[in-house]
């Protein structure tokens, strides 16, 4: 309806404003770029003769599904998918923060990903943290991480979280005291990896 340019319209692509023409990502690349691609046109003049329309053949186009996670990640700062979708080595870890309440005590391994920490400082002065993730069911797990556990096993960014830990209970509250916390590494970006490990998205393995 209205004007637009043509990295505007690579930005509505990307986040999928478009899926709605049945066309992948790089096909509408394709068009956006035949269209509006060019130098600019000079004022339009009548033709001595009438000629039909170019019309080109779109190749064959790679596209996995998970590039759409990876260009929301990048443009809206998170992905419409699950993050737990995105793990490279899989769902290796189905304890869910419903459960906690059997491991009281215990020392379990529980995924997690990451939503905010407040940092604090103890009565030595010693930096300690409280975290805040989410498990695959989209329930809340909050934890406790210690000075000598903050200064070994720092927060590293948005993402999800191997989180090991002892399962407390105080006033009817549930939290785990971390003694462990990894980053779990992503499925490497197809928008740019030679070789990448397709699975069918939402399929955790």
């Amino acid at each position: 309806k209205v004007a637009i340019s043509l990295e505007q319209l690579i930005i509505l692509i990307r986040v999928g404003a478009l899926r709605f023409t049945g066309r992948t990502k790089k096909q509408l690349m394709w068009d956006a770029y035949m269209l509006l691609g060019h130098a600019k046109k000079s004022a339009p003049t009548a033709e001595l003769f009438r000629t039909d329309p170019i019309k080109y053949t779109i190749p064959p186009l790679y596209y996995s599904e998970y590039e759409d996670a990876f260009d929301e990640m990048e443009l809206l700062g998170f992905a419409l998918l699950s993050p737990f979708h995105l793990l490279k080595n899989g769902l290796t870890i189905d304890t869910r923060a419903t459960g906690l309440p059997n491991y009281v005590g215990k020392i379990i391994t529980i995924l997690g990903y990451f939503i905010t920490y407040k940092r604090t400082a103890t009565s030595k002065g010693k930096e300690m943290n409280f975290g805040t993730f989410i498990d695959l069911d989209g329930n809340f797990i909050d934890t406790t991480h210690f000075p000598n556990v903050t200064a070994k096993y720092p927060f590293r960014g948005k993402g999800v979280y191997r989180i090991v830990g002892k399962v407390v209970e105080e006033f009817d509250f549930l939290s785990i005291e971390v003694t462990q916390l990894f980053k779990e590494p992503f499925i490497d970006d197809p928008r740019y990896a030679e070789s990448v490990r397709i699975r069918k998205v939402g399929q955790l393995v």
